[in-house]
């Protein structure tokens, strides 16, 4: 058995089934855009996120009659900050996805940022770099690591991560009324040999959700 050919077989069955998901996914840029303002209105209703600008996501037509969703920064009540831009081009009957990037930004965190893209079509090298996929990394470096994620709709998306932040915040309240000093560990709770961990993060419960998808077709409506 070839190992290499088996890999870019798999990793060519991927790539196939990135495409279909992106093919099945049928949107309407205008609903689109109204979806996206009311998700994000109420989760300002909840308190979950900082009061938003007017109009904080806004379509735009470009070059070709493609158009692009875009809004560049929603701040959570825990300081961590998203913003994304979604491009759509007419295929008919309706609209089809291109591309689409989410940025999460975690402050103060081991791991402090989250990029999820949507690539405009398959890369060269589709063995490392997978179209749909995520980054994780620390400041301004992103890893090098390309992770395999699930072409998912957009709603869907900045929905499972409105739901990841307010987890997080809501576990880490739980576990800590104020800042975790430098250093600080607690025991694990029923550990005889009194073990230690860290204490919770946010980013780590982002990471934990997005481990899991690894599918391409996980969640492609």
């Amino acid at each position: 058995m070839n190992i290499n050919r088996e890999l870019e077989k798999l990793a060519a069955e991927r790539e196939k089934a990135y495409e279909a998901a992106v093919q099945a996914m049928n949107l309407n840029p205008s609903e689109q855009l109204r979806q996206m303002r009311a998700y994000l209105a109420r989760q300002e209703d909840y308190r979950r996120i900082k009061k938003l600008r007017d109009k904080i996501v806004q379509l735009r037509q470009q070059a070709g009659g493609a158009c692009e969703l875009e809004c560049p920064s929603v701040e959570f009540v825990s300081g961590t900050s998203l913003e994304f831009t979604i491009r759509m081009e007419p295929q008919p009957p309706g609209w089809r996805i291109r591309s689409f990037q989410f940025h999460l930004r975690m402050p103060k965190r081991a791991v402090d940022m989250v990029r999820i893209h949507l690539n405009a079509q398959p890369g060269r090298d589709h063995m490392r770099v997978p179209r749909c996929h995520l980054h994780v990394g620390r400041g301004a470096k992103e890893g090098d690591a390309h992770i395999p994620f699930p072409v998912t709709s957009p709603l869907l998306l900045l929905h499972l991560l409105c739901e990841v932040m307010r987890s997080s915040s809501r576990i880490s309240a739980g576990e800590s009324m104020g800042p975790v000093p430098a250093g600080h560990k607690e025991r694990v709770q029923g550990d005889p040999r009194g073990r230690e961990r860290p204490p919770h993060r946010e980013g780590d419960t982002c990471l934990m959700l997005f481990a899991w998808k690894d599918r391409p077709g996980g969640l492609s409506h």
